[in-house]
């Protein structure tokens, strides 16, 4: 048999004109690598809490100033006063004058003869001794008494409400006595130690003998 034919020859593909390779890069160092250590333990981590939140601190305000409390003062102990040995009664005295008041006088003494009260204008409250006799006495150094030539003067001894002696016409001279039986009870122009009544100035008389002045006027009544 006829041989096939030979293939013409074909012809090879260029060579492709060889590239340079790029530079092998330098190789590095790696990093050592870091002792590996242990992990300390963990332990469960408790849930966080809020952080407390402060209130806001107020504004000091200034304690109130209190007064010191003043020591306490004892007050002193009066000195003992002893009871009066007798009671006595409080008689009420209004002595009103005349336009001349120095001309006046007046007293009040005791059964004895002694002064408990003595010559004061306007009101005198002394206290005297209970069941005893009492002289009140009143004179006017002119001798027109203290009513009523040169002004209405009046003289009055009362307990409260009640006038026991009161007169203002009179000379020179007018007198009452009076008994203080007890807080109630004033006996007035009685001489309790002869029992006689005497009158005082302005009363009725129809003798000089009942009148404490030993004057009966003649229009009959005691000077």
């Amino acid at each position: 048999t006829t041989a096939p034919p030979t293939p013409v020859p074909t012809t090879a593909p260029p060579t492709p004109v060889p590239t340079t390779a790029p530079p092998t890069p330098v190789p590095t160092t790696a990093p050592p690598t870091p002792v590996p250590t242990t992990a300390p333990p963990t332990r469960p981590s408790a849930a966080p809490s809020a952080v407390p939140v402060a209130p806001p601190t107020p504004a000091p305000v200034a304690a109130p100033v209190v007064p010191p409390t003043p020591a306490p003062v004892t007050p002193p102990t009066p000195a003992p006063v002893a009871p009066p040995s007798v009671s006595c009664i409080t008689v009420n005295i209004n002595i009103v004058t005349d336009d001349y008041p120095d001309e006046i006088s007046w007293t009040i003494a005791d059964e004895d003869g002694s002064e408990v009260a003595s010559s004061s204008i306007g009101d005198v409250t002394p206290c005297l001794e209970s069941n005893k006799v009492f002289t009140f006495s009143i004179s006017d150094s002119w001798g027109d008494g203290i009513c009523c030539s040169h002004g209405d003067g009046s003289y009055k001894l009362y307990r409260g409400e009640a006038i026991f002696i009161e007169g203002g016409e009179f000379g020179h001279h007018a007198e009452h006595t009076f008994f203080l039986l007890n807080q109630d009870t004033v006996l007035v122009d009685h001489n309790t130690c002869a029992g006689e009544v005497k009158k005082g100035a302005g009363d009725k008389c129809s003798e000089s003998q009942q009148c404490l002045s030993n004057m009966c006027q003649s229009d009959g009544i005691c000077a």
